[in-house]
């Protein structure tokens, strides 16, 4: 999404470092292809005893907080009873900042050497017991389950804050039925060097904000396949569209469809099959109702190895 850098929203993002490297970086990936910028340790020092107060003022002058928290507390500075991962969740808080919890789910299996004991321990389950009690947690095993609830919260987050910013533009506008209806135009190509990556382009044509939801079926030669494309695809997934501007998404060709229904693409190369997508689109109303746009229909060629709109 183009955004000036005044409009670019900052998430901090507070989690410990040693235990959950992989399950960072999928956040920050996950974070950053929505245009957001993500504050992180990785931003200043790669270990967990970073500086304090470097990391409480990122976290008051940020517009989100992402906390996540598998079995260990963190690191404790000297003189304090608590860990900067808590003081973190704490400024966020006490500043009024929109918090999202993402917990390791209890039954999924983690290496030994990084889940706490003792006192860190106890202090770990009294904080995750307050999470439970004060938010609505999410709870994630893989790097790519952690990605695509990630996804999801930002989705709601955005879909909250642009349906707030909708009705007080109504409210101050008189508006005619035809100008609440968003214009919003949609394309699937693959990448230029990759073609297993699947690009989706959404250009809001609309004189307002709006955002998009989308959901696809699969086709391959006649049968249907149900399988939720992560982050882009599932239904639920929202994109923020300034007036005049667009979203660019994208999802793996092989690991989101072909895989899971059977398929590689590069088998599909050598006997090509018959793959279709359609792509039912809707966008929010300036008075934040969903509007639908209809559908579009594509099939893949694979001797040629591009996407082509069908009629």
């Amino acid at each position: 999404m183009n955004q000036s850098d005044t409009e670019i929203k900052k998430v901090f993002l507070s989690a410990t470092y040693k235990d959950l490297v992989s399950h960072r970086k999928a956040a920050i990936e996950t974070i950053q292809r929505f245009g957001w910028f993500t504050v992180t340790m990785e931003n200043f020092v790669s270990q967990d005893d970073r500086p304090k107060e470097l990391c409480l003022n990122l976290v008051k002058k940020s517009d989100l907080y992402v906390g996540i928290f598998a079995h260990m507390y963190g690191y404790i500075p000297e003189g304090d009873n608590q860990s900067i991962t808590e003081q973190e969740y704490r400024c966020a808080c006490e500043n009024g900042i929109k918090r999202l919890i993402f917990l390791v789910d209890e039954d999924y299996p983690w290496r030994k050497k990084w889940i706490d004991k003792d006192k860190n321990e106890q202090s770990l389950f009294t904080l995750k017991d307050e999470f439970k009690a004060n938010h609505t947690c999410s709870f994630f095993t893989t790097e790519d389950n952690l990605s695509a609830l990630i996804s999801a919260s930002l989705a709601k987050y955005t879909r909250e804050e642009l349906m707030k910013q909708l009705l007080e533009w109504s409210q101050r506008v008189q508006l005619r039925p035809d100008d609440q209806i968003p214009r919003v135009k949609l394309r699937i190509y693959r990448h230029p060097h990759f073609p297993t990556d699947v690009r989706c382009l959404i250009v809001n044509e609309s004189s307002f904000p709006t955002s998009v939801r989308t959901s696809l079926d699969v086709k391959i030669d006649g049968q249907e396949y149900k399988h939720p494309v992560p982050g882009h695809y599932s239904g639920q997934e929202t994109w923020d569209l300034p007036a005049k501007e667009g979203y660019e998404g994208h999802f793996d060709l092989e690991t989101s469809i072909l895989k899971p229904a059977g398929f590689s693409y590069s088998g599909l190369r050598r006997f090509p099959k018959n793959l279709e997508i359609t792509i039912e689109y809707k966008a929010l109303t300036q008075t934040g109702k969903w509007h639908s746009l209809g559908c579009l229909r594509y099939r893949y060629d694979f001797q040629q190895e591009k996407w082509q709109i069908m009629v």
